[in-house]
């Protein structure tokens, strides 16, 4: 699967198989997280993160503004 460019001026996401790749790949265990960058430009990043029920954000700091959004 080849990598799409992550600052390209317009980019569209399917959301629910990111997830599904991100699940798929190794490393993916109950409480833990998996990420991926989906877009990073010189202002903003836009970060999947995957966490199950029982996952948790560590604390962390960001070096800008950040939005969370919850998928499901």
């Amino acid at each position: 699967m080849q990598t799409p460019p992550l600052d390209a001026p317009i980019l569209q996401f399917d959301l629910p198989s990111v997830i599904e790749r991100l699940k798929k790949e190794g490393g993916w265990v109950a409480g833990k997280q998996k990420a991926i960058t989906l877009m990073k430009s010189e202002s903003l990043s836009l970060v999947m993160i995957i966490l199950d029920t029982a996952g948790e954000m560590k604390m962390h700091q960001a070096d800008g503004p950040i939005s969370v959004m919850i998928v499901e």
